[in-house]
């Protein structure tokens, strides 16, 4: 791994040999009913062991059957403009924003629109003023990305109340929220919602490991579970059988919910000892604020300088950087630089910041 990557897991701290025994005992006790096809949807525990998780720590409202299992977010977000969106559906998206649900909007054909964030989240009252009417809003309420922020709660209703009113979709991207450090995390969109608008999006790779490939939707009811089934079946009829029933188990053993809380107080520590050593070295070229949630941190460059050269700069001397505004749109924000944190021990992150200090001296 190269500093500073961002939104990879700390993957030598993955508890492999529980994984190990349970794939082990998994592949003995394996049934010829799961070694032929299966459900699209998922494997039939996992989905109950999802469910059980997402209602207990996210307050998600949902049983199995609007649960469907799939291989990681992307896969999600490609289903999700198959089966929702036809060319031309207006969609809005945050903007900067992640862009591989612009990807995937735009390879659907949607007319992709670009919408601000501020302290709050989605700014609805501008998108509502200046974009046409949409059949999807993307947001990611709990911890934006890039910029960080938590969506508070008058802005998750005032969302709620205009997706109802305008017969729109959204799509709430949970993708990092059990990464959280500071207060306690908000309910999720999904389970505020009384009126089935909100499609919920998880992802097993930021918690476990990428290779995983592992992620899930919850849908608003059976009706468009049934839809999003056949789409995934004519794509990739469904989800290798074996890891879904390993994290099945790895769920109800409570593994899973215990690596979450060793992680999130390693990397927290992590995130202090990012920002103390650049408050210590970097002060002349940056500024930066604790993150409460998630697993990177944003440089704002006090120097009126490229931060796409500054990332560019950075790679050749075996940094990674991403620059802020490769996420951007049409909404640009101060340069910056993103640093992501929790896969570095300290050793690597202040040879890292020693690396970047040097490159930011050029500047």
């Amino acid at each position: 791994m190269i500093p500073f990557q961002n939104g990879t897991p700390a993957l030598n701290e993955f508890p492999i040999r529980t994984w190990i025994k349970i794939i082990n005992q998994a592949s003995l006790n394996i049934s010829n009913l799961h070694l032929g096809y299966g459900d699209a949807a998922g494997f039939k525990p996992l989905r109950e062991a999802i469910a059980s998780y997402l209602h207990t720590y996210r307050a998600v409202n949902c049983t199995p059957d609007q649960v469907m299992v799939v291989n990681g977010s992307q896969q999600g977000l490609d289903l999700i403009g198959r089966v929702l969106l036809k060319k031309g559906s207006n969609v809005w998206l945050e903007d900067p924003g992640y862009f591989g649900v612009r990807a995937s909007m735009i390879n659907a054909e949607a007319s992709v629109h670009p919408c601000p964030v501020d302290d709050e989240g989605l700014n609805i009252d501008y998108s509502a003023k200046q974009n046409p009417k949409p059949e999807l809003i993307y947001t990611t309420p709990s911890h934006q990305f890039p910029l960080g922020q938590t969506m508070s709660v008058s802005r998750r209703l005032q969302l709620l109340n205009y997706a109802k009113k305008n017969k729109c979709w959204i799509l709430e991207d949970d993708y990092d929220s059990e990464f959280r450090y500071m207060g306690s995390p908000l309910p999720s969109l999904q389970g505020m919602d009384q009126n089935k608008t909100v499609l919920y999006l998880g992802t097993f790779s930021k918690v476990l490991v990428p290779g995983l490939r592992l992620g899930y939707l919850v849908l608003p009811d059976d009706e468009m579970l049934e839809a999003f089934k056949a789409m995934k079946f004519i794509t990739d009829r469904q989800s290798p059988i074996l890891e879904q029933i390993v994290l099945a188990r790895y769920l109800d053993e409570g593994h899973f919910t215990k690596h979450i809380r060793k992680m999130r107080m390693l990397y927290k520590s992590r995130q202090e000892f990012l920002i103390d050593d650049i408050n210590k070295n970097l002060s002349e070229f940056v500024t930066v604020e604790p993150s409460p949630s998630g697993m990177q941190i944003i440089l704002w460059l006090k120097k009126k300088v490229s931060d796409k050269k500054v990332a560019a700069e950075a790679l050749k001397n075996n940094l990674i950087v991403n620059p802020l505004s490769d996420y951007s749109i049409k909404f640009h924000q101060k340069p910056g630089i993103i640093l992501g944190y929790t896969a570095f021990d300290e050793k690597e992150i202040k040879e890292g910041i020693s690396k970047l200090k040097i490159i930011l001296q050029k500047f």
